[in-house]
């Protein structure tokens, strides 16, 4: 039965993986440690665990590279890896919460993230993509928004179910606008299930289905 036990101590993250011709990179160096064990060079039956925390090398984004902090953990058993983040930050926000792939594909699991101004997250974004200025929100919108997310589906043809509240939004010129939606993302389409925004004295509900394919 094959072995292998490894530390890595203060890994240049961004160095490997344009190393590996990687499109886009993390300014992080990185510090773990990595145990798997298998019968003999069968890596596909290999179990193991991995533990890598991650330390922000840069602070402003750059084009496809992006500033990564936190710590993630993995364990592998019977084609099954079920990883675990803790406080990753990246672009302004910060998420936390576990995702499992099965051996046949199947994804699940349940994730929390916030935002602290919604309007850095997609100017980091911008400049993360290569995009101009005001490509992703052409009006700015300032304030916090806080995402719970259930992932589901495949791989291949995942499914997210997320509630988003963001209760003291600034869109443009107008202060204190509240935003509250539930939303379904799969490949095939985006379903609003229900959104509901309100400013001062006047709300606004919406739901529908916007199409992401040619079908």
């Amino acid at each position: 039965r094959s072995q292998i036990q490894a530390e890595i101590r203060s890994v240049d993250g961004e160095w490997v993986m344009r190393t590996l011709g990687l499109p886009y990179t993390v300014a992080s160096r990185v510090t773990g440690t990595v145990r798997a064990q298998m019968p003999g060079l069968e890596y596909q039956q290999a179990m193991g665990e991995a533990d890598a925390t991650l330390t922000p090398t840069a602070t402003p984004v750059a084009r496809s590279t992006m500033p990564v902090g936190g710590r993630v953990t993995a364990r592998g058993a019977n084609g099954r890896i079920d990883a675990q983040l803790v406080r990753v930050s990246a672009a302004g926000a910060e998420a936390s919460g576990r995702v499992a792939v099965s051996d046949d594909r199947q994804l699940n699991g349940q994730i929390t993230a916030r935002a602290s101004d919604l309007n850095q997250l997609t100017s980091s974004l911008e400049v993360f993509l290569g995009r101009p200025r005001g490509s992703i929100l052409p009006t700015p919108i300032r304030g916090a928004v806080a995402v719970e997310a259930r992932l589901a589906g495949t791989v291949d043809t995942p499914s997210v179910t997320s509630k988003v509240n963001a209760p003291s939004l600034a869109v443009g010129e107008a202060k204190g606008v509240a935003l509250s939606a539930d939303v379904v993302y799969t490949p095939a389409a985006v379903n609003v299930q229900r959104a509901d925004v309100t400013w001062e004295e006047a709300s606004l509900h919406v739901d529908g289905r916007v199409g992401l394919s040619a079908d």
